[in-house]
């Protein structure tokens, strides 16, 4: 298992070698802009799915 520091290793350097075509992906997570969109869409244009499922935010 790699540490994702978004130093060393970024989400996006480890999602573009995980994401296979017709995957389904599903992220928890409060926010997914639209730069990591942009930064993932060669992958993300041939996966079958896409959740983003909110987390809970602290007031």
């Amino acid at each position: 298992m790699d540490i994702i520091d978004n130093d060393e290793l970024t989400l996006a350097d480890d999602l573009k070698t995980t994401i296979k075509k017709e995957s389904d992906i599903n992220i928890i997570a409060d926010s997914f802009s639209i730069f990591a969109f942009k930064e993932l869409y060669r992958q993300l244009k041939n996966i079958e799915r896409f959740r983003r499922i909110r987390g809970q935010t602290q007031k």
